[in-house]
């Protein structure tokens, strides 16, 4: 072995023993669950839906839909996977404005036509929450 060779894997070795002790002292943060509301609960909000359902770090507080159809398939989904029940919103086409008053909501999931995305976000974003939005906010110029 060539002595330059040695050195370098020398301490390669010495560097890499040296931090073990702080990567195994190391406790990971307590995680906490992400709070989220769903508005639009149709066909694309519910695989949204789905999609946050496997995550164990995920509560669905609450959903909003103006179809009591896609309202009673959302809620079917929650349940089925053992979590409460979802607050409802959707006795008009503004109760999304409800939803996104609350304060207890991380972020909100919207799966709606486009013409209210940019509504729902506003409004979501405005109460401090992060809005995540698949299509484009702007349909026009």
């Amino acid at each position: 072995m060539k002595r330059r060779k040695f050195i370098s894997d020398s301490l390669v070795y010495t560097s890499g023993t040296a931090l073990l002790p702080t990567f195994l002292s190391h406790t990971p943060k307590e995680q906490t669950k992400v709070r989220l509301g769903f508005i639009g609960v149709g066909l694309r909000g519910q695989n949204h839906l789905e999609m946050a359902m496997y995550r164990p770090d995920v509560e669905v507080v609450a959903i909003c839909d103006i179809d009591p159809k896609a309202i009673d398939i959302a809620l079917k989904m929650v349940s089925g996977k053992g979590r409460p029940a979802p607050a409802v919103y959707g006795k008009t086409e503004k109760d999304f404005e409800n939803l996104a008053k609350r304060t207890d909501i991380d972020g909100v999931v919207i799966a709606t036509p486009w013409e209210w995305h940019a509504p729902m976000a506003i409004d979501s974003m405005n109460a401090g929450a992060h809005a995540f939005v698949e299509v484009p906010l702007g349909t026009t110029l």
